[in-house]
């Protein structure tokens, strides 16, 4: 596919800023963060905060989840 396309994510590897690279996460269909060089899904058009950022309250300490544009 080609242009902006909605896609699952979670925080995984950290905090999703627009223009980050995502790759495949653990969990089957999500993506996170590409915190190394590789495999790349596609371009983060808008951010997805992290749940110890303030826009969540999670204290599991586990991967928020939700879609952005990629």
């Amino acid at each position: 596919l080609a242009g902006r396309v909605p896609v699952r994510v979670n925080t995984e590897s950290g905090s999703i800023k627009a223009g980050d690279y995502l790759t495949s996460s653990s969990v089957a269909g999500v993506a996170m963060k590409a915190t190394k060089t590789g495999n790349v899904i596609g371009k983060a058009m808008e951010p997805f905060p992290s749940a110890n950022s303030g826009q969540a309250d999670n204290t599991q300490g586990e991967p928020s989840e939700g879609k952005i544009l990629v």
